[in-house]
């Protein structure tokens, strides 16, 4: 529950209104839930077999942010780079991926679309991204979006878990 719930339910219980916990979560919509930051816990691509292809590597990192006002950003940065590859910051080494611009939500489908205004990649630059939106909650964000085709892999499934941060 976030912190407006909290007082509207303590605001209702003393007043003798009480509404079951679960009736207020459901006023939320996956726009609303989706607003914040988010670290990432997992990322992997999935197989038509069900297998799990981690091509990130152990020790991924990553942030996805959703403001209120429909802007975003995302990266995600392998762990064990070579630091000594590159002494200038603005060439980055090893798999790093960082883009923003702005998105929208669309309830019924359970999607959200990205407008991406600059990627670290810029073959994405100026393009729209849409993912589902497998799960929304108050601590986790579940993606997928539709399958590609990966060289080594196959046709897979990217998919993404986050947890709040704030």
């Amino acid at each position: 529950m976030n912190r407006r719930d909290v007082m509207l339910a303590s605001t209702m219980t003393a007043f003798g209104l009480a509404l079951p916990a679960r009736s207020l979560a459901q006023t939320s919509s996956a726009k609303e839930k989706i607003v914040g930051a988010w670290s990432l816990d997992s990322i992997y691509d999935e197989g038509a077999d069900g297998a799990k292809h981690y091509v990130w590597g152990d020790g991924v990192h990553g942030l996805a942010i959703y403001t209120a006002g429909g802007h975003f950003s995302s990266q995600v940065i392998a762990a064990n780079r070579d630091k000594d590859a590159s002494k200038n910051p603005r060439m980055p080494v090893g798999q790093a991926i960082a883009y923003f611009g702005t998105y929208s939500v669309d309830d019924e489908k359970m999607t959200v679309t990205i407008h991406v205004e600059r990627c670290t990649f810029p073959g994405w630059d100026g393009v729209t991204r849409v993912s589902k939106i497998v799960s929304v909650g108050d601590d986790e964000l579940r993606t997928e979006v539709a399958v590609v085709h990966d060289p080594v892999n196959g046709d897979v499934i990217p998919k993404t878990v986050y947890k709040r941060v704030a």
